[in-house]
């Protein structure tokens, strides 16, 4: 992650997961001087609730910032998770997520979601 700031943090695979990762991603962005558009807190809470659906002990949350966007991904941990509907990215960009995706991988199922920040 060259010439951008960025974080990471792991948290309990647990329903309240989401807020913890609210709390995080607000206040490292506001540590950076930034601010998160209006659906920043949904985008988080439903990335991260994406990914507690598939189980396991923990799921990371990773943040990076770079020309005025930020780019928040939540990855489950739980190797090759069960397939779903196709729901997610049309979430996404409901929410405002100027570009937005999803892969299953042998590592777990990874959600990521770009927004633009406000200023």
């Amino acid at each position: 992650m060259a010439n951008r700031q960025g974080a990471a943090w792991s948290l309990e695979c647990q329903p309240w997961a989401g807020k913890k990762a609210v709390a995080v991603v607000t206040e490292r962005l506001t540590q950076w001087g930034l601010r998160g558009p209006k659906t920043l807190d949904e985008v988080v809470r439903f990335l991260v609730a994406t990914v507690v659906q598939d189980g396991g002990r923990n799921v990371s949350l990773h943040l990076a910032e770079q020309n005025r966007q930020a780019l928040i991904m939540a990855l489950s941990h739980r190797p090759r998770p069960a397939e779903r509907g196709g729901t997610v990215l049309p979430r996404l960009h409901e929410l405002g997520a100027v570009s937005c995706g999803t892969e299953v991988t042998d590592d777990g199922r990874q959600v990521w979601a770009v927004l633009d920040l406000v200023f």
